[in-house]
């Protein structure tokens, strides 16, 4: 079992949590919740019954984080909506509870092996500061496949994350197009993809959608989170003003 100190940074960044988010799944591989109401849908949360945050001391906190007994298999909508709305705890995102699109996400059959093909590719959008890197790193496995655009140009350009020089910005275009036709051709043989997009416009996150048979989650916060957590981020380039102008942007921009 992790030590307590674990618990003061972030539990989920653990290879223990990715075991047993991954036995979880494997165990439950639909939606609890879903089917109390009638649905089947695929889980790909590992969700705790009982929230791990409401222990009194670190000690319990780290029980009821690392109890496998204390764990149920949700979907994305369902463990942040419904489930939320029971725990009643503010977390650091907030996934949209129509955000998810049932578009590879629900199964019409039982059969686990049908379940992990159409769980393939996730497509994770929102505005600048909503948090969709933490919801990928909380849900991902060792061994997916992230595909960041703001990643990418800081691997490509050797600067740091968010800074991107303009001259680049063709070169780091194809390149994401590269690995698209890659996942494309190779799709089964990868456990998982990830893309991270802004995807404001309803045509663009489609079109992700449809090319890859992508499941697709909202993750979203108000105006004024994504501006408390755009000022508190010291990797954003251009200052204040440059944030604030994207995240109004998205918001503009956005279509349901």
């Amino acid at each position: 079992m992790q030590g307590i100190d674990a618990m003061k940074e972030n539990p989920y960044n653990t290879r223990q949590w990715q075991g047993m988010r991954k036995r979880q799944l494997e165990k439950e591989p639909l939606c609890r919740m879903c089917k109390d109401m009638g649905r089947v849908t695929v889980a790909t949360v590992a969700d705790h019954k009982i929230p791990w945050r409401t222990g009194k001391s670190e000690d319990e906190k780290s029980e009821l984080f690392h109890s496998e007994n204390n764990l149920q298999s949700l979907c994305a909508t369902c463990h942040s909506g419904l489930k939320r709305m029971q725990d009643n705890v503010d977390d650091e995102q907030m996934i949209d509870i129509d955000g998810t699109m049932v578009s590879g996400g629900v199964a019409w059959s039982v059969d686990k092996e049908e379940v992990k093909v159409m769980e393939k590719v996730t497509v994770v959008y929102g505005p600048p500061g909503s948090g969709k890197t933490t919801h990928v790193r909380k849900n991902m496995n060792r061994g997916d496949v992230v595909v960041d655009y703001d990643s990418l140009y800081a691997a490509l350009s050797g600067m740091e994350l968010h800074d991107k020089p303009a001259n680049l910005q063709v070169l780091i275009y194809k390149v994401r197009q590269a690995i698209y036709k890659e996942i494309e051709w190779n799709k089964d043989n990868l456990l998982h993809v990830w893309i991270i997009t802004g995807g404001a416009k309803k045509r663009d996150r489609e079109k992700l959608v449809k090319r890859f048979d992508a499941g697709s989650v909202l993750v979203m916060a108000t105006l004024n989170e994504c501006f408390t957590r755009l000022k508190k981020d010291k990797t954003r380039i251009g200052g204040w003003k440059a944030s604030k102008e994207m995240v109004e942007k998205w918001f503009k921009m956005y279509e349901r």
